[in-house]
């Protein structure tokens, strides 16, 4: 046994050595395992940071896209309401035009009526004038053949004799005629009707 003992020791020792070098193989294998592991896991850890990167940059682009879109359509809708806005105006524009042009139609009608009015003033001061010299003429003959003085005042009935037609006129505008004396010249009292 003495003898044996040792062989047993070596074996044992040989078994421990051998279990050992298996072991060591063991751990190396699952430890290179573990390194490859590790590796990919770095790998992966990288490409989830790539990813989230990513990730975080289209959601950057996502959210500008969409703040874009808001703004595109902020300038539509306000580009819609300045054609509405231009719309209006011209209607407006048109509606005063014509507007403006029936205020000036109306004043170049309302002119042309005053001017016509003028004329026909005119126009009746001129005969209202004629028929007061006629009646001053009447009314000189009147006082020469009579043998009237300055102060003396003629009848209506007296003028006719020495008037055309033997009619005493009228005045157009609707004045009244006021003979006078002989030495004061007649008048009309219509505005504007005197004899010079």
């Amino acid at each position: 046994m003495k003898k044996l003992l040792p062989w047993i020791c070596a074996l044992a020792l040989a078994i421990g050595v051998g279990a050992l070098a298996l072991s060591n193989k063991t751990k190396d294998a699952e430890l290179a395992v573990l390194r490859e592991q590790s590796q990919q896991a770095d790998a992966l850890r990288n490409e989830l940071e790539e990813a989230r990167t990513q990730a975080r940059l289209q959601t950057e682009q996502i959210a500008g896209l969409r703040k874009d879109t808001d703004e595109l359509l902020r300038l539509r809708n306000q580009i819609r309401q300045l054609q509405d806005d231009r719309t209006q105006l011209a209607r407006q524009a048109q509606t005063a035009k014509a507007e403006v042009d029936r205020v000036n139609a109306q004043a170049e009608q309302r002119a042309r009526e005053q001017a016509q009015q003028a004329q026909n003033r005119d126009a009746q001061r001129d005969v209202c004038v004629n028929q007061m010299r006629q009646l001053e003429v009447a009314k000189q003959q009147w006082a020469l053949e009579r043998g009237r003085t300055p102060d003396s005042q003629p009848s209506p009935q007296e003028l006719t004799t020495y008037l055309p037609n033997r009619q005493m006129p009228v005045c157009p505008a609707g004045g009244q005629y006021t003979f006078g004396t002989v030495s004061n010249p007649v008048a009309c009292s219509a505005p504007g009707h005197v004899l010079q």
